[in-house]
Protein backbone atom coordinates (compact mmCIF):
# COMPACT_ATOMS: atom_id res chain seq x y z
CA UNK A 1 0.00 0.00 0.00
CA UNK A 2 3.00 2.32 0.59
CA UNK A 3 4.58 1.45 -2.50
CA UNK A 4 0.93 2.39 -4.58
CA UNK A 5 0.96 5.73 -2.51
CA UNK A 6 4.70 6.81 -3.70
CA UNK A 7 4.18 5.58 -7.19
CA UNK A 8 0.63 5.16 -7.94
CA UNK A 9 1.74 1.93 -9.88
CA UNK A 10 -1.41 -0.16 -10.40
CA UNK A 11 -0.18 -3.24 -9.65
CA UNK A 12 0.57 -2.51 -6.23
CA UNK A 13 -2.84 -1.77 -5.87
CA UNK A 14 -3.94 -4.87 -7.60
CA UNK A 15 -1.65 -7.12 -5.35
CA UNK A 16 -3.30 -5.60 -1.95
CA UNK A 17 -6.71 -6.26 -3.17
CA UNK A 18 -6.08 -9.54 -3.36
CA UNK A 19 -4.94 -10.57 -0.71
CA UNK A 20 -7.70 -8.09 1.02
CA UNK A 21 -10.32 -9.92 -1.04
CA UNK A 22 -9.33 -13.54 0.76
CA UNK A 23 -10.41 -11.52 4.45
CA UNK A 24 -13.25 -10.25 2.84
CA UNK A 25 -14.45 -13.62 1.50
CA UNK A 26 -13.60 -15.18 4.93
CA UNK A 27 -15.22 -13.26 7.12
CA UNK A 28 -18.03 -15.15 8.87
CA UNK A 29 -20.93 -13.39 8.84
CA UNK A 30 -23.99 -15.17 11.32
CA UNK A 31 -27.45 -15.23 9.23
CA UNK A 32 -29.36 -12.56 10.71
CA UNK A 33 -26.56 -10.76 12.38
CA UNK A 34 -24.26 -7.19 12.01
CA UNK A 35 -21.17 -9.04 12.87
CA UNK A 36 -18.67 -11.18 11.57
CA UNK A 37 -15.42 -13.14 12.73
CA UNK A 38 -12.69 -15.23 10.91
CA UNK A 39 -13.34 -18.85 11.62
CA UNK A 40 -11.24 -21.43 13.25
CA UNK A 41 -12.35 -24.83 12.03
CA UNK A 42 -15.98 -23.28 11.71
CA UNK A 43 -16.04 -21.95 14.95
CA UNK A 44 -14.93 -18.38 15.89
CA UNK A 45 -11.25 -17.54 16.99
CA UNK A 46 -12.75 -18.04 20.92
CA UNK A 47 -8.90 -18.05 22.77
CA UNK A 48 -9.91 -14.26 23.28
CA UNK A 49 -9.24 -10.72 22.33
CA UNK A 50 -5.92 -11.18 20.97
CA UNK A 51 -7.14 -13.80 18.29
CA UNK A 52 -9.12 -11.06 16.51
CA UNK A 53 -6.34 -9.73 14.89
CA UNK A 54 -6.75 -5.69 15.28
CA UNK A 55 -3.55 -5.78 12.81
CA UNK A 56 -6.19 -7.17 9.58
CA UNK A 57 -8.96 -4.10 10.80
CA UNK A 58 -6.36 -1.57 10.78
CA UNK A 59 -5.38 -2.29 7.58
CA UNK A 60 -8.88 -2.90 5.95
CA UNK A 61 -9.28 0.43 6.99
CA UNK A 62 -6.31 2.18 5.60
CA UNK A 63 -7.74 -0.06 2.10
CA UNK A 64 -11.20 1.34 2.73
CA UNK A 65 -9.56 4.84 2.79
CA UNK A 66 -6.96 4.99 -0.16
CA UNK A 67 -8.71 3.15 -2.46
CA UNK A 68 -12.59 4.36 -1.49
CA UNK A 69 -13.43 0.21 -1.39
CA UNK A 70 -16.72 -0.10 0.34
CA UNK A 71 -16.33 -3.30 0.69
CA UNK A 72 -12.94 -3.16 3.18
CA UNK A 73 -14.64 -0.60 5.04
CA UNK A 74 -17.73 -2.96 5.55
CA UNK A 75 -15.47 -6.05 6.78
CA UNK A 76 -13.66 -3.76 9.15
CA UNK A 77 -17.02 -2.25 10.05
CA UNK A 78 -18.74 -5.77 11.04
CA UNK A 79 -15.67 -7.33 12.42
CA UNK A 80 -15.45 -4.57 14.85
CA UNK A 81 -18.87 -4.22 15.76
CA UNK A 82 -18.02 -8.52 16.74
CA UNK A 83 -15.01 -7.28 19.31
CA UNK A 84 -17.00 -4.25 20.54
CA UNK A 85 -19.90 -6.02 21.09
CA UNK A 86 -20.25 -10.19 21.36
CA UNK A 87 -16.72 -12.03 22.18
CA UNK A 88 -16.28 -10.43 25.47
CA UNK A 89 -13.33 -8.33 25.42
CA UNK A 90 -14.90 -5.30 26.38
CA UNK A 91 -17.44 -3.89 28.75
CA UNK A 92 -19.62 -1.71 26.55
CA UNK A 93 -20.84 0.24 29.64
CA UNK A 94 -17.29 1.25 31.51
CA UNK A 95 -14.88 0.83 28.62
CA UNK A 96 -13.36 -1.77 30.88
CA UNK A 97 -10.71 -4.42 29.34
CA UNK A 98 -11.88 -7.77 29.40
CA UNK A 99 -10.18 -11.14 28.72
CA UNK A 100 -6.46 -11.91 27.91
CA UNK A 101 -5.67 -14.48 25.32
CA UNK A 102 -7.16 -18.14 26.01
CA UNK A 103 -6.85 -17.50 29.74
CA UNK A 104 -9.73 -16.38 31.83
CA UNK A 105 -10.91 -12.95 32.17
CA UNK A 106 -9.85 -13.27 36.16
CA UNK A 107 -6.49 -14.23 35.40
CA UNK A 108 -4.51 -11.38 33.38
CA UNK A 109 -6.12 -9.00 30.73
CA UNK A 110 -3.52 -7.92 28.06
CA UNK A 111 -2.89 -3.91 28.16
CA UNK A 112 -1.94 -3.35 24.76
CA UNK A 113 -3.84 -5.47 22.55
CA UNK A 114 -7.32 -3.46 24.00
CA UNK A 115 -5.30 -0.74 22.97
CA UNK A 116 -4.75 -1.89 19.68
CA UNK A 117 -8.40 -2.07 19.63
CA UNK A 118 -9.63 1.23 20.66
CA UNK A 119 -7.00 2.50 17.95
CA UNK A 120 -8.96 1.13 14.86
CA UNK A 121 -12.58 1.91 16.80
CA UNK A 122 -12.00 4.98 16.98
CA UNK A 123 -10.73 5.41 13.27
CA UNK A 124 -13.54 3.18 12.05
CA UNK A 125 -16.08 5.87 14.15
CA UNK A 126 -14.34 8.88 12.36
CA UNK A 127 -14.56 6.94 9.08
CA UNK A 128 -18.09 6.31 9.44
CA UNK A 129 -20.07 8.68 11.58
CA UNK A 130 -20.46 6.34 14.06
CA UNK A 131 -20.55 8.48 17.32
CA UNK A 132 -21.78 5.20 19.19
CA UNK A 133 -18.13 3.87 18.73
CA UNK A 134 -16.28 6.89 19.26
CA UNK A 135 -18.19 7.97 22.81
CA UNK A 136 -17.05 4.41 23.33
CA UNK A 137 -13.28 5.05 22.62
CA UNK A 138 -13.70 7.64 24.93
CA UNK A 139 -14.81 5.58 27.59
CA UNK A 140 -12.52 3.12 27.74
CA UNK A 141 -9.13 5.81 27.48
CA UNK A 142 -10.67 7.57 30.11
CA UNK A 143 -10.57 4.28 31.85
CA UNK A 144 -7.54 3.06 31.05
CA UNK A 145 -5.72 5.92 32.41
CA UNK A 146 -7.11 5.65 35.64
CA UNK A 147 -5.81 4.35 38.52
CA UNK A 148 -8.52 1.38 38.67
CA UNK A 149 -6.75 -0.60 35.26
CA UNK A 150 -3.11 0.30 37.46
CA UNK A 151 -2.12 2.89 35.56
CA UNK A 152 0.04 6.65 36.51
CA UNK A 153 -1.78 8.89 34.22
CA UNK A 154 0.62 11.61 35.43
CA UNK A 155 3.39 9.57 34.01
CA UNK A 156 2.31 8.03 31.38
CA UNK A 157 2.93 4.07 33.24
CA UNK A 158 0.60 1.27 31.73
CA UNK A 159 0.76 -1.65 32.81
CA UNK A 160 1.24 -4.69 30.72
CA UNK A 161 -1.47 -6.49 32.33
CA UNK A 162 -4.44 -4.97 33.57
CA UNK A 163 -3.58 -4.19 37.63
CA UNK A 164 -1.36 -6.90 37.79
CA UNK A 165 2.04 -6.11 36.60
CA UNK A 166 4.90 -3.79 38.64
CA UNK A 167 6.31 -2.86 34.73
CA UNK A 168 5.14 -1.43 31.91
CA UNK A 169 4.73 -2.31 27.55
CA UNK A 170 6.38 -0.46 25.22
CA UNK A 171 3.05 -1.16 23.14
CA UNK A 172 0.95 0.09 25.84
CA UNK A 173 2.42 3.35 26.63
CA UNK A 174 2.51 3.98 22.24
CA UNK A 175 -0.80 2.92 22.33
CA UNK A 176 -2.35 5.17 24.96
CA UNK A 177 0.11 8.46 23.33
CA UNK A 178 -1.27 7.21 19.89
CA UNK A 179 -5.26 7.66 20.96
CA UNK A 180 -4.09 10.96 23.14
CA UNK A 181 -3.16 12.56 20.43
CA UNK A 182 -5.78 10.81 17.13
CA UNK A 183 -8.77 12.15 20.02
CA UNK A 184 -6.84 15.52 20.09
CA UNK A 185 -6.42 15.62 16.75
CA UNK A 186 -10.43 14.65 15.52
CA UNK A 187 -11.57 17.35 17.88
CA UNK A 188 -13.26 14.56 19.86
CA UNK A 189 -11.79 15.60 23.24
CA UNK A 190 -8.93 17.50 24.18
CA UNK A 191 -6.08 14.82 25.29
CA UNK A 192 -3.34 17.37 24.60
CA UNK A 193 -2.11 17.54 28.22
CA UNK A 194 -1.74 13.88 28.46
CA UNK A 195 -0.08 13.55 25.40
CA UNK A 196 2.67 16.48 26.74
CA UNK A 197 2.98 14.53 29.91
CA UNK A 198 3.45 11.06 28.81
CA UNK A 199 5.48 12.23 25.90
CA UNK A 200 8.23 13.77 28.46
CA UNK A 201 8.03 10.99 30.86
CA UNK A 202 7.29 7.39 30.49
CA UNK A 203 7.75 7.11 26.58
CA UNK A 204 10.94 9.16 26.76
CA UNK A 205 12.10 7.08 29.68
CA UNK A 206 11.33 3.72 27.97
CA UNK A 207 13.43 4.77 24.67
CA UNK A 208 16.86 3.73 25.22
CA UNK A 209 19.94 6.24 25.07
CA UNK A 210 23.78 5.48 25.21
CA UNK A 211 23.64 6.55 29.21
CA UNK A 212 20.67 3.36 29.52
CA UNK A 213 23.18 1.64 27.17
CA UNK A 214 26.10 1.28 28.78
CA UNK A 215 23.66 0.47 31.97
CA UNK A 216 22.03 -2.40 29.64
CA UNK A 217 25.76 -3.71 28.55
CA UNK A 218 26.98 -3.92 32.58
CA UNK A 219 24.00 -5.83 33.30
CA UNK A 220 24.12 -7.73 30.15
CA UNK A 221 28.24 -8.36 30.96
CA UNK A 222 27.13 -9.87 34.28
CA UNK A 223 25.43 -12.29 33.41
CA UNK A 224 26.21 -16.11 32.48
CA UNK A 225 27.73 -16.65 29.37
CA UNK A 226 26.74 -18.81 26.41
CA UNK A 227 27.46 -19.65 22.77
CA UNK A 228 26.28 -17.52 19.90
CA UNK A 229 23.85 -19.27 18.30
CA UNK A 230 23.96 -19.19 14.15
CA UNK A 231 20.81 -17.01 13.96
CA UNK A 232 22.39 -14.63 16.51
CA UNK A 233 24.71 -11.79 16.69
CA UNK A 234 26.64 -10.26 19.55
CA UNK A 235 28.69 -7.63 17.51
CA UNK A 236 28.46 -4.02 18.85
CA UNK A 237 24.80 -5.13 20.17
CA UNK A 238 24.36 -2.45 22.31
CA UNK A 239 25.72 0.32 19.84
CA UNK A 240 23.45 -0.97 17.56
CA UNK A 241 20.04 -1.15 19.72
CA UNK A 242 20.42 2.32 20.52
CA UNK A 243 16.93 4.19 19.85
CA UNK A 244 15.14 1.19 20.65
CA UNK A 245 12.67 0.87 22.99
CA UNK A 246 12.13 -1.30 26.15
CA UNK A 247 9.85 -4.11 25.91
CA UNK A 248 9.07 -4.07 29.67
CA UNK A 249 10.38 -0.51 31.48
CA UNK A 250 9.74 -0.31 35.09
CA UNK A 251 7.94 3.17 36.38
CA UNK A 252 9.50 6.21 34.00
CA UNK A 253 13.00 4.17 33.79
CA UNK A 254 14.15 1.68 31.44
CA UNK A 255 14.55 -0.86 34.21
CA UNK A 256 16.61 -3.17 32.57
CA UNK A 257 16.21 -6.80 33.65
CA UNK A 258 15.67 -10.53 32.20
CA UNK A 259 14.07 -8.82 29.51
CA UNK A 260 15.04 -5.72 27.70
CA UNK A 261 13.91 -5.19 24.09
CA UNK A 262 11.23 -6.92 22.19
CA UNK A 263 10.96 -4.92 18.98
CA UNK A 264 7.17 -4.62 18.96
CA UNK A 265 7.59 -2.09 21.05
CA UNK A 266 9.90 -0.21 18.77
CA UNK A 267 7.87 -0.36 15.99
CA UNK A 268 5.14 1.11 17.67
CA UNK A 269 6.55 3.53 19.44
CA UNK A 270 8.21 4.39 16.01
CA UNK A 271 5.27 5.77 14.49
CA UNK A 272 4.04 7.05 17.91
CA UNK A 273 7.01 9.08 17.53
CA UNK A 274 5.97 10.04 14.37
CA UNK A 275 2.13 11.12 15.17
CA UNK A 276 4.13 13.46 18.04
CA UNK A 277 6.17 14.99 15.58
CA UNK A 278 3.27 15.77 13.33
CA UNK A 279 0.89 17.05 15.73
CA UNK A 280 3.06 19.56 17.05
CA UNK A 281 2.20 21.97 14.46
CA UNK A 282 -1.10 21.91 12.92
CA UNK A 283 -0.68 24.30 9.55
CA UNK A 284 -3.97 22.67 7.78
CA UNK A 285 -5.72 25.88 6.60
CA UNK A 286 -4.80 29.03 6.18
CA UNK A 287 -3.07 29.64 10.10
CA UNK A 288 -0.63 27.96 12.26
CA UNK A 289 -1.59 25.98 15.47
CA UNK A 290 0.64 25.16 18.11
CA UNK A 291 -0.35 22.12 19.81
CA UNK A 292 2.16 20.66 21.79
CA UNK A 293 5.15 22.83 23.42
CA UNK A 294 7.75 20.63 21.41
CA UNK A 295 10.59 21.90 18.94
CA UNK A 296 9.62 21.44 15.40
CA UNK A 297 10.81 22.61 11.99
CA UNK A 298 8.15 23.34 10.01
CA UNK A 299 6.85 25.05 6.47
CA UNK A 300 5.11 28.54 8.04
CA UNK A 301 7.32 28.33 11.24
CA UNK A 302 9.97 27.04 13.56
CA UNK A 303 9.13 26.13 17.21
CA UNK A 304 11.87 26.54 19.64
CA UNK A 305 10.86 24.83 23.09
CA UNK A 306 13.61 25.21 25.99
CA UNK A 307 11.20 23.27 28.54
CA UNK A 308 11.10 21.87 31.25
CA UNK A 309 14.66 23.51 31.90
CA UNK A 310 13.28 27.16 31.24
CA UNK A 311 10.09 28.44 30.60
CA UNK A 312 10.22 29.68 27.37
CA UNK A 313 9.35 28.93 23.91
CA UNK A 314 10.09 31.19 20.90
CA UNK A 315 8.39 30.81 17.71
CA UNK A 316 10.05 32.28 14.38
Amino acid sequence: MLRYLRDHNPGWKSMVQQTLQGWIDTLYCPPGTNYGYWRNEGTPFTAGVWNQNPWKDEILLLAARQFAWPQALETARQHINYVAHHCGCFDWGSGRFLGYHDQPADVRVHFHIHGLYLKVFLQCGLLTGDTNLVGFVQRSYRWAKSEAAGSAPVLGFFPEFVNQSDHSEGCAISDMLDLSLMLSEAGVEDCWDDADRWLRNHFAESQLTPEKGARLQDWALSQPRRTVQPNESSDHTTDRSLGAFAGWPGVNEWHPTARGIQHCCTGNASRSIFYAWHAILDESGGGLTVNLLLNRAARKADLYSYLPYEGRLDLH
